[in-house]
């Protein structure tokens, strides 16, 4: 027996799953966004084929190859934040150059500050 279900977690009715329409169209499929259930009832993100099994032209069975494709998911999430992190270092950037000068107000007042500090700090000969 097999259990699939879509990357969302939602079932699909059995006459619509695409695992097995091959047995019906006769036609090969291959998906990489459902998940399969282990034994113990975890799930696992796959990516599978399923073709036809024909001896003497009538589909008689189906022949299914499929991937665990964890690591490939979790790496695929990992791009996708790195990028979105780096359009909005990029938007960041792109308003800080073409407002040049608030990066010169905050240095000027950062070093004032810096300066303020150590003469407030510095003790009076006794």
């Amino acid at each position: 027996m097999i259990r699939i279900a879509r990357a969302d977690g939602s079932t699909f009715p059995p006459e619509d799953l695409p695992i097995t329409s091959v047995l019906r169209t006769g036609q090969g499929t291959h998906s990489d966004g459902e998940v399969f259930f282990r034994r113990d009832g975890t799930t696992f993100p796959a990516e599978y084929w399923s073709f036809p099994v024909r001896p003497g032209g009538r589909v008689e069975g189906a022949v299914v190859t499929f991937l665990d494709v964890t690591d490939r998911k979790r790496a695929e999430g990992e791009l996708f934040t790195a990028s979105k992190r780096r359009e909005q270092f990029l938007a960041m950037l792109s308003h800080e150059l073409r407002n040049p000068l608030a990066a010169v107000i905050a240095a000027t007042r950062v070093l004032r500050a810096g300066t303020s500090r150590r003469r407030g700090s510095a003790r009076p000969a006794a």
